[in-house]
């Protein structure tokens, strides 16, 4: 089996006019530790509702859906499949799908209990960088400060996905004016086998790439 993984996200992040200086006397990782903690307090205080695009390209045929937030679960629309619009057969299906989710409270009851969790185990992963990686500065770029990272020799995965993201390489860029990430990327270095193989591999060459730039003022 072979998987890869491509993520694509606009999130918030300001940069500043001129190069930024590397910070002085913060060690690389500590710089990121502080920057995780801040990305978290500031999710855990941000209570808004947005409307997005989603586009899934694996498995294919490539997916786009319309998002929208509410307090009762996550509405998602199936908008089009490998850029065609639904087909009258396909839209009607959808229509009817959305229309037993707003009405049914137990379905709305699972969307917020799965969202809860994604949520809380991407703050988990989130919350391991500063020790799952090392860090090193490498230069500026614009107003922000790029760091490299590879993975911790010294550190000790308990879930499988702790153990795949220790298995990567990439950089990251914050703007340390504000604390806030600007962009992470990352790519499997190393095989991962689950099992001994037995339940699946990943091949080296995964990629994710995390873009954030700010789209309403503080978000």
């Amino acid at each position: 089996m072979r998987a890869a993984f491509l993520i694509t996200v606009l999130f918030s992040a300001a940069g500043m006019a001129q190069q930024a200086p590397l910070p002085q006397n913060v060690a690389p990782n500590e710089l990121v530790r502080k920057v995780v903690t801040h990305e978290l307090q500031a999710e855990n205080q941000d209570h808004s509702h947005w409307m997005y695009r989603s586009e899934a390209r694996v498995p294919v045929p490539v997916k786009t859906k319309i998002v929208v937030e509410t307090k009762n679960g996550d509405v998602t629309y199936l908008d089009d499949i490998d850029g065609h619009p639904l087909t009258p057969q396909q839209k009607s299906a959808e229509d009817q799908r959305v229309q037993h989710f707003i009405n049914d409270p137990q379905e709305q009851s699972k969307a917020r209990r799965d969202g809860a969790a994604d949520d809380k185990k991407s703050a988990q992963l989130f919350s391991m960088l500063p020790d799952t990686f090392l860090f090193e500065y490498a230069g500026a770029e614009g107003g922000n400060v790029r760091l490299t990272f590879h993975p911790n020799p010294n550190f000790t995965s308990h879930t499988s996905e702790a153990f795949v993201l220790h298995k990567m390489d990439g950089f990251v860029i914050v703007n340390t004016k504000e604390d806030r990430l600007v962009e992470t990327s990352g790519r499997l270095t190393h095989g991962v086998e689950f099992a001994g193989g037995l339940f699946g591999h990943l091949d080296p060459g995964g990629t994710f790439d995390v873009r954030r730039e700010e789209v309403a003022s503080g978000h």
